[in-house]
Formats: C-alpha cells, sequence, structure tokens
C-alpha cells in the first residue's frame, strides 16, 4: 500500500519541517537529535521546534530548555508530532474498478512556549494546509530519495489552542491542528 500510514506520516513530517522552517523556526528532529535551520530572511530563529514521533507518558518529561542539556527520555517545548488515522474507503473510482477513493484523518499535536508563539504556528499550520493538496511521497522504497505520489487532497482544517491548567508548565500551551485529507487507491 502506497499510501501507507508510514508515507503519510512522514510526508506530513518533512512538509511541517519545510514550512516552520520557512516561517523562521529552527528543527530538531527528536529521533535523530539533527537540527535543520531556518530558511527564512530572518538574521536568527524564532525558536527551536522539536518534531518527535511520540510524547512522553509522563508530562513532566515535556520540559522547558532554558540552555540546559535534554534528559533521558525528555522532549524540549515547543514540540509537536503527527498521529495519522486509519484509511476508509469512501466509494470506487469506478463500476468494478480496483481503486477506490479513500481519506483519512491527520492530527498534528503538541506544545508552545507561550501563548503568542501558540497563536502564530496554529495560524502558520491553517494557512500551510489551506493550500488544499499535501505532497505524499513513498518512502518504503527509497527512504533517502522516496517517490512522490498523486497529492492528496486536503478536505477540511480545524485548529485547537488551549491554556491547560497543569502542574507541568511545559505543557499549558496546547496546540492541536486536525485536517482531513481524500486520495485514490
Amino acid at each position: 500500500m502506497q499510501y501507507s500510514t508510514d508515507n503519510f506520516t512522514l510526508s506530513v513530517f518533512t512538509a511541517l519541517a519545510t514550512k516552520l522552517r520557512s516561517e523562521g523556526y529552527d528543527i530538531r528532529w527528536a529521533a535523530s537529535g539533527d537540527v535543520e535551520a531556518h530558511t527564512s530572511a530572518l538574521p536568527s530563529a524564532l525558536a527551536e521546534i522539536t518534531l518527535t514521533n511520540s510524547f512522553p507518558a509522563n508530562p513532566t518529561s515535556v520540559v522547558r530548555l532554558n540552555g540546559g542539556t535534554l534528559g533521558e527520555g525528555e522532549v524540549a517545548i515547543p514540540c509537536f508530532t503527527v498521529v495519522t488515522g486509519q484509511p476508509k474507503r469512501v466509494r470506487r473510482d469506478g463500476i468494478g474498478s480496483p481503486v477506490f477513493e479513500r481519506e483519512r484523518s491527520i492530527t498534528i499535536v503538541g506544545f508552545a512556549e507561550d501563548e503568542r508563539q501558540q497563536v502564530s504556528i496554529a495560524d502558520i499550520m491553517v494557512e500551510w494546509l489551506g493550500d488544499l493538496y499535501l505532497g505524499v511521497f513513498d518512502y518504503s522504497v527509497d527512504p533517502v530519495n522516496p517517490t512522490a505520489l498523486d497529492d492528496a487532497f486536503v478536505q477540511y482544517v480545524d485548529t485547537t489552542v488551549e491554556e491547560l491548567d497543569t502542574e507541568a508548565d511545559a505543557v499549558r500551551y496546547y496546540t492541536r491542528a486536525d485536517f482531513g485529507v481524500r486520495y485514490y487507491e
């Protein structure tokens, strides 16, 4: 299956990183520790955003770095992850066709440093996802140079920003973008 959960998740992570870098944010990939510099005209990055495959089970492991170093299993804010839902068949492409129109839900969820950054990142996500099409790539054959698949159509975008009343200060500024995509496979 070319439009697999992994291919959608990696494609969204890559596109999100590209968009955030163009808006002035450095990107830290939690899995490797690699940092990609922003590509905007700004003289320095607005912040370093961590993209992670998942959040620690203990909310106190999501931390404000403030110039320190991360401990084992910790993730620094601002940080985001991507959750890709399972595909649903919508309808056949035609009578007897083996191709179906399918849909998936995708969620980008994370935590910002403060209210200003929270709203700014939510606005960036709405603008980015409002482009109507999401590039999807097949990473299963060649993870370094993935093959481009037909774009997925973005059906809707819904963002949520909340200030959570929590003991773990780093998880206070919750940001979430939900969107649905349709594609043929």
